[in-house]
């Protein structure tokens, strides 16, 4: 008896806490409706799990940004852009360019020739010179004509023909004439030889002086050149004003170079 009642007094305290475990969750879950004919028995319900909570989107992250050198991006110049075509038939050359119309140049006329064949020699005289008449011709002279005045001075060409020897004239000749120049004018004259040289006309030797000198107050220059061939000594004399003579010699110098032999 006394074993009976202890069990008993050891079992109350497990019945106790079983007691209080049904009523917190008689408490926490709903009574089920009682069913006809069954003996009413105590239902505990296992708590139902509460849902989990979603989770949220997240934002898809933005790219990153990326920096253009200045290479990567094309320039409006490098871009090749096209041009429309023309609607209607392609323009000729001739539509295109209108054409010039040339002016035809005249051809210089060539000055006569003058042909002495009673000399053997033929020139041409300089342009814009008149021939001297003969009979007004002084005395041994072959040949003159006078060109432009300056200054009461008219720039003047004489041809002196005289026999020589064969052959023509000896080198350093040039001296030679210079003395024969010399001996023709006055010292009031003041003749001053300027050069004296050679150089060739028509194929032989001929010597060249340029002298300056003073006539009746007028201050001249002069240039001779004089040549031989075939028995005969030709002396060309160009005399003109001393401040024209520079532009004036010229159309000397060219008469001497169209020296022609006629035989």
């Amino acid at each position: 008896m006394r074993r009976a009642f202890a069990a008993a007094v050891a079992v109350l305290p497990l019945l106790g806490a079983a007691v209080v475990r049904g009523a917190a969750a008689q408490d926490a879950s709903p009574t089920p409706p009682a069913v006809a004919g069954a003996s009413p028995s105590p239902i505990t319900a296992a708590p139902a799990a509460s849902p989990k909570p979603k989770a949220s989107p997240q934002p898809a992250a933005a790219p990153a940004a990326t920096r253009l050198k200045a290479a990567d991006v094309p320039s409006p110049e490098a871009v090749p852009t096209r041009r429309p075509k023309a609607v209607g038939p392609k323009p000729t050359r001739a539509a295109r360019r209108p054409a010039r119309r040339r002016t035809p140049t005249a051809a210089p006329v060539p000055l006569p020739r003058l042909v002495r064949r009673d000399l053997g020699i033929s020139f041409v005289s300089p342009a814009g010179y008149k021939a001297v008449p003969a009979d007004r011709l002084g005395a041994g002279l072959a040949y003159a004509c006078t060109g432009p005045n300056d200054g009461g001075v008219a720039a003047t060409v004489h041809l002196l023909v005289q026999p020589a020897p064969p052959g023509e004239v000896p080198p350093g000749f040039a001296a030679t004439l210079a003395e024969k120049l010399e001996a023709a004018f006055p010292p009031a004259a003041e003749l001053r030889v300027v050069s004296q040289g050679e150089t060739r006309v028509a194929g032989v030797r001929a010597a060249v002086l340029s002298a300056a000198l003073s006539v009746r107050g007028r201050r001249l220059r002069n240039c001779q050149t004089t040549f031989s061939r075939g028995g005969r000594r030709y002396l060309f004399t160009f005399t003109a004003s001393e401040d024209a003579f520079g532009d004036r010699v010229k159309a000397f110098f060219g008469l001497v170079e169209s020296v022609r032999w006629t035989e």
